[in-house]
């Protein structure tokens, strides 16, 4: 069962967006083989081909003028959960790390004992700190809540609490997708060529990192929500 977006009058923009449930075995539709993605494999993403798809009037799942607000009202949710996605991977490449390191000798000793590898895993531990620190404040902004738009009307308090959670949401995902990305490359290069392994699970983070910053809105599309804050909406 599918939850289709679509443009019901182009000339209303984001107004005329309905969101249609569509059956997999309705006429018209085809699904295309998976992609060949870098990583993210269990995603299963793929195309969709819809031609003449026609779906009874009570397949409509939202209407005009809401489908796009309910799409919208998810979104803090999902980025929330990317950037959550993102301190665990970077916790396990982090994790990983530390125990080959600790068992690797080179020149008589542990290479853990070198001061420039600890420095390096060291920055990561704090950048993995933060991430979770911005990651709990989207996660407890979104458990107190906040009214839907269609329910907010003239409340001024709401619409700023609002702002406020997609805010923190978009600190949270921009800032744990970009130090995952560059703390799991520091993992692996710790570890020197036993992180290129396939056995080690830091080629698929790393794969997993570079594709969190696209999901849910990607990196620039936090910045735009940043900026607005910012500069009051402009």
């Amino acid at each position: 069962l599918f939850s289709v977006y679509a443009q019901s009058d182009p000339s209303a923009g984001w107004r005329g967006i309905v969101c249609l449930l569509v059956e997999g075995d309705t006429p018209g539709l085809t699904r295309l083989p998976p992609y060949a993605l870098l990583g993210g494999h269990a995603m299963g993403a793929a195309g969709l081909v819809l031609s003449e798809c026609r779906v009874p009037p009570e397949n409509l799942l939202l209407p005009a003028g809401r489908a796009f607000k309910a799409a919208m009202e998810g979104i803090d949710l999902a980025r929330t959960v990317v950037a959550a996605m993102c301190c665990g991977l970077l916790r396990s490449g982090l994790e990983t790390a530390l125990e080959y390191t600790k068992g690797r000798r080179a020149f008589g000793r542990s290479i853990a004992e070198f001061q420039g590898l600890q420095w390096q895993l060291a920055d990561v531990s704090t950048d993995l700190a933060a991430a979770r620190l911005l990651t709990y404040d989207a996660a407890a902004r979104l458990d107190r809540g906040a009214a839907p738009a269609s329910e907010r009307g003239e409340d001024a308090a709401a619409a700023r609490s609002a702002v406020e959670t997609s805010l923190a949401a978009a600190h949270a995902k921009k800032f744990a997708t970009r130090v995952a990305l560059r703390g799991v490359a520091e993992c692996m290069q710790a570890m020197g060529a036993e992180g290129l392994k396939a056995e080690h699970p830091l080629g698929r983070h790393l794969a997993s990192a570079k594709i969190a910053q696209y999901l849910d809105g990607t990196t620039e599309i936090q910045n735009v929500v940043i900026s607005r804050a910012l500069f009051g909406g402009r």
